[in-house]
This record gives C-alpha cells, sequence and structure tokens, in this order.
C-alpha cells in the first residue's frame, strides 16, 4: 500500500490523497484506492468511542471489582483442589507404608 495524490484534470479542485494497493498488477485482481480523509475519520471515530468506554470511571470500577472477584474465587478454588490433592496424597502414601510393613512382616515370618 502507499499514498498517492490524485488529480482530477477537469477541475480546479485540491489534490486528493488516495491509499493505494501498489501490487494489485501483480497479484491479478482489480486496484483498491481508500481516500486518505475518509480513512481517517472512521480512525478517529474508533478512538473516540473505544475512549469513552475507558472515561467511565464508573463502569471501569465495576469492571475491575468483577474481575478481582473472579480471580479471587478462582484463587481460593485452586487452593482447594490442591488441599484435596495434598491431602490425597498424604493418605495414599500412608496406605502404601501399610503395605509394604504388612509385606515386610510376611516376609519376615518366612524366614
Amino acid at each position: 500500500m502507499q499514498t498517492v495524490l490524485k488529480v482530477n484534470h477537469n477541475s480546479n479542485r485540491s489534490k486528493i490523497p488516495y491509499i493505494v494497493d501498489a501490487g494489485y498488477k501483480e497479484r491479478d485482481c482489480y486496484a483498491r484506492n481508500l481516500n486518505y480523509y475518509k480513512l481517517e475519520e472512521q480512525i478517529v471515530e474508533v478512538i473516540k468511542k473505544i475512549c469513552k468506554v475507558y472515561a467511565n470511571q464508573s463502569m471501569l470500577e465495576q469492571t475491575y471489582k468483577e474481575v478481582s472477584n473472579k480471580t479471587i474465587g478462582l484463587l481460593a478454588l485452586v487452593k482447594k483442589q490442591i488441599e484435596t490433592i495434598e491431602t490425597k496424597i498424604i493418605e495414599n502414601n500412608k496406605i502404601m507404608d501399610e503395605l509394604y510393613e504388612d509385606k515386610l512382616k510376611r516376609n519376615a515370618n518366612r524366614v
């Protein structure tokens, strides 16, 4: 893409900048032209809408609270899962110790 100035030779109007697809011939497609001023206006409008969203402090605070509450809830859930897993590991280790001791006693009795 490149920016060029288009001129209408039949009128006295000023030159208008356009954004032009420079490589359209190599790709066997039609020429694409965007009026630079119109594109700029649309981009500015989008930026203004985004700024209005972020300028709304109460909405931002509410969104932050919702996200932080979910994060806190998620952290609590993960901690609870970790505790459950640790408890299961301790229980399994006790069972394995008991099984080992039972097997050791059986082998000692055979001798």
